[in-house]
């Protein structure tokens, strides 16, 4: 794609932040995530004119959507997954709420079609509840626990409160 002369003043202007909006297509009504969960993965690994770091962050973008997305039918294949390898990484639409029973605050993964999956920290509540998430869940003793994302770092989640 030829840039016009505003588009590379704009792309010098903000190196790094500037998205071409075409990209977004080719995702759209293919995963079943939000428009702004695949923009900000565009943004994260497309954020160049270079067409050849463009073609490599959408590889990145496109093996990640499809790694990390339950898409209907899938629930217990990835229930499966993260038996047999410990541990999956998934996008979804997390809500919590607080368990009377046991006094914890639980969260429910909506595409494994999962309720009661961990006991979640009160500070997570108010980030977490209806936000589309990266989340790491993990299987272990017949029960689903979540590893809360900020960024890249991974935090383990255990009796509501960071390990």
């Amino acid at each position: 794609m030829e840039l016009d002369k505003l588009d590379q003043i704009s792309a010098q202007a903000f190196e790094g932040y500037i998205v071409r909006k075409d990209l977004l297509e080719q995702f759209r009504k293919t995963y079943p995530v939000p428009t702004y969960v695949i923009e900000f993965l565009l943004g994260r690994y497309c954020a160049t004119t270079n067409e050849q770091e463009i073609q490599e962050g959408l590889e990145i973008v496109s093996r990640q959507l499809k790694d990390r997305t339950v898409r209907p039918g899938e629930e217990e294949y990835f229930k499966s997954k993260a038996r047999e390898q410990g541990s999956i990484k998934l996008i979804d639409i997390i809500t919590a709420k607080l368990d009377t029973a046991s006094d914890s605050y639980v969260a429910t993964l909506p595409s494994l079609q999962l309720t009661k999956v961990l006991p979640l920290p009160r500070r997570a509540m108010a980030g977490l509840s209806g936000l589309p998430t990266f989340v790491r869940s993990s299987y272990r003793s017949e029960m689903f626990w979540i590893f809360y994302t900020r960024g890249e770092k991974i935090i383990p989640l255990k009796n509501g409160k960071t390990c």
